[in-house]
């Protein structure tokens, strides 16, 4: 297991590099962010999501950045393959000739095939209006799809789980540590850092 000191370290310099995560940043408004820290004795992945509404990408964007000593690809922060858009209907809900507000009263909003109602009116900014969808964010897009930061469910970035397996699954099964189950029971090799 690495040291504080070299975690700190590996942080620090995602930062000057300006690869860590950054709530404030000026292309997304800010509407949720998770952070999962997981470890055994020799290995550590910290995964922040900052999911934001995005005007130049025109979507909901899930950003995931990666960090640890067991990332498989990438350096540490985030990828080109991180940025994960969340809104399936934005055609239908974005005014096209008022951009950036919403077209309908109550959407509904599809967020990964799931159809969510929203109590704001045609008009109303789509910053505000996505701010609206907080809960439904968490269970349509946390509990669903975490995969250590990877868009693709074959690799993870974190820790290599695939089919042939990786940290986390002692067995060659697929046990991904970063994967929310809906139990509380996480593989034996990996605790969550609380």
């Amino acid at each position: 297991m690495d040291t504080a000191e070299q975690i700190l370290a590996q942080l620090d310099d995602a930062a000057r590099d300006y690869r860590f995560a950054d709530p404030e940043h000026p292309y997304s408004s800010a509407i949720d962010a998770r952070l999962h820290v997981f470890r055994d004795d020799s290995r550590w992945a910290l995964l922040i999501e900052l999911v934001g509404y995005n005007p130049r990408a025109g979507n909901v964007v899930d950003v995931v950045h990666a960090y640890g000593n067991c990332l498989t690809r990438g350096r540490p922060g985030c990828e080109n393959e991180d940025f994960l858009s969340r809104i399936d209907n934005m055609d239908e809900i974005e005014d096209i000739d008022n951009p950036e507000y919403l077209q309908t009263d109550g959407g509904p909003i599809e967020i990964r095939g799931r159809r969510v109602p929203v109590e704001a009116a045609a008009g109303d900014p789509l910053e505000d209006v996505f701010r609206l969808l907080v809960p439904s964010i968490v269970t349509c897009c946390w509990p669903t799809r975490m995969n250590c930061g990877v868009a693709s469910r074959r690799t993870c970035r974190a820790c290599s789980s695939s089919t042939s397996g990786g940290i986390g699954s002692p067995n060659g099964t697929t046990n991904c540590p970063a994967r929310p189950r809906r139990s509380t029971s996480l593989p034996r090799f990996w605790r969550q850092v609380t």
